[in-house]
């Protein structure tokens, strides 16, 4: 066996160049580049010291290293960078970000909010000290993660945390970005104790009357909500789901950016390691989900897809194929990690069939997209998905949504990266560790109507 790092490190979902990776930070649009910041600990592959790293790309997947961007201020009582966002005012590139320190600077209780402003196109940042928890009547604990847009001429901020016990999601207005006012509480969620990463995207235009969109991190699975902000300032929403279907250890803490060129809200999420529980694989831990067009349909309910410029990194077709299963096996010529299935199906009531992936040609590791007509539902099967006895081998399932008989799954596998996209709405991500270097066969089985599958390679 090679390398395990390299073997499982994935090709086109962004990782750090070596240490420790959690939540996307602040993906902006400047200058010509979009950047990506996120939680880093350059100096492990284990949480802790943590910093803001930095990366910039033309198209969104061949992404440029940069020197690191933020760094804990031990004279201003910082231990960790915690997450945050970017905006521009004016010209002007500013982090917003929670500081965090030791005893009384505690994460819980002690969090403060800070800015950071570069005036030498991001070769640094000054940082100030502009929100703490003195600003509300009553203390919210867990409170970070400050995400920030604007409106009217006026900036808005919404932080996550908790508060009598359950979550909330608090916000804030400003004329400069510096003097802050607290402007109450824009959302609660009773069903868990604290909320994270709060998103909120504006989505009405001249025309849409859509409202907008709200994103949170409950530690468990990722919670869309498409809805309004009445008149007392507190989010009504009107539809809701889950992002990704990965719960805590899969896909989780997206960050979105909000001032593309073209106008699209594009949001990525952290691909976690918890699946390798203990697998020996080191140098570096995290990566970042496939760039995500989050959008509403016409009934105000969620949509998300791969970006157009997917297809720039993406070949012809290898090898594609109409047919019906009933209860066979179809095997595909086709092998490697670093591919792209596009899945598309019409089924009948009683169809229920598997998209095999990295299977090994004895049988004996294999692992399995695999959708019920009945129920309505994708599922990803780990259970032969390594022989190795460390990685975790538990489910991940997602319902379905409007026309069960009609399926679109586009997988995508990126070595121990699979992230599968659902109709365009639904999203399953997970990691994935075959020990056998022949683990790399697709086939179909079960039982299909009528199946088209078609499978591309991504060329970096």
């Amino acid at each position: 066996m090679c390398d395990l790092s390299e073997f499982y490190r994935p090709v086109y979902h962004f990782t750090p160049p070596s240490g420790w990776m959690n939540d996307p930070n602040g993906p902006l649009f400047y200058d010509g580049y979009y950047h990506i910041f996120y939680q880093h600990n350059p100096a492990g592959d284990t949480w802790g010291n943590i910093h803001w790293g930095h990366a910039r790309s033309r198209d969104l997947f061949h992404w440029e290293h940069l020197p690191i961007a933020l760094a804990p201020s031990p004279e201003l009582g910082e231990s960790h960078c915690f997450s945050g966002c970017a905006v521009l005012d004016g010209d002007t590139p500013v982090i917003l970000y929670t500081s965090v320190g030791e005893g009384d600077r505690n994460a819980r209780s002690g969090a403060v909010q800070y800015l950071a402003r570069s005036r030498d196109r991001m070769q640094s940042w000054q940082k100030t000290r502009i929100l703490d928890n003195t600003i509300h009547r009553e203390a919210v604990l867990e409170w970070r993660d400050p995400f920030v847009w604007k409106e009217k001429g006026e900036w808005y901020c919404i932080l996550g945390g908790s508060r009598n016990g359950y979550g909330c999601i608090t916000r804030y207005r400003s004329p400069d970005l510096l003097n802050w006012h607290y402007a109450g509480t824009l959302f609660e969620n009773r069903d868990f104790p604290f909320l994270e990463c709060p998103n909120y995207l504006p989505l009405d235009g001249p025309s849409s009357g859509k409202g907008g969109l709200l994103l949170y991190s409950p530690g468990s699975d990722v919670v869309w909500h498409s809805g309004r902000i009445n008149g007392e300032g507190r989010f009504e929403a009107e539809h809701s789901g889950i992002l990704d279907y990965s719960g805590r250890n899969g896909f989780y803490a997206p960050n979105t950016l909000m001032n593309d060129p073209a106008g699209r809200y594009i949001a990525w999420g952290w691909i976690t390691e918890a699946a390798r529980n203990g697998y020996p694989v080191s140098g570096y831990s995290g990566a970042l989900s496939l760039p995500r067009k989050l959008s509403l349909d016409a009934a105000g309910k969620l949509r998300q897809e791969p970006p157009e410029e997917l297809e720039t990194i993406l070949s012809a077709p290898l090898e594609q194929d109409s047919f019906s299963l009933c209860g066979s096996e179809r095997k595909f010529k086709t092998r490697g990690r670093e591919l792209e299935i596009h899945v598309k199906a019409g089924c009948a009531p009683g169809d229920d069939f598997s998209i095999n992936v990295y299977q090994s040609p004895c049988g004996r590791e294999r692992s399995s997209v695999r959708y019920c007509a009945a129920t309505g539902t994708v599922t990803l099967e780990k259970g032969l998905s390594t022989l190795a006895g460390e990685p975790m081998k538990d489910f991940q399932r997602g319902t379905t949504s409007g026309n069960t008989g009609e399926l679109d799954l586009q997988i995508f596998l990126d070595h121990s990266v699979i992230e599968i996209f659902i109709n365009g709405k639904e999203a399953i991500t997970g990691r994935l560790y075959p020990t056998l270097s022949e683990s790399e066969g697709i086939s179909v089985s079960g039982r299909a109507a009528k199946i088209h599958v078609s499978i591309r390679r991504v060329i970096m």
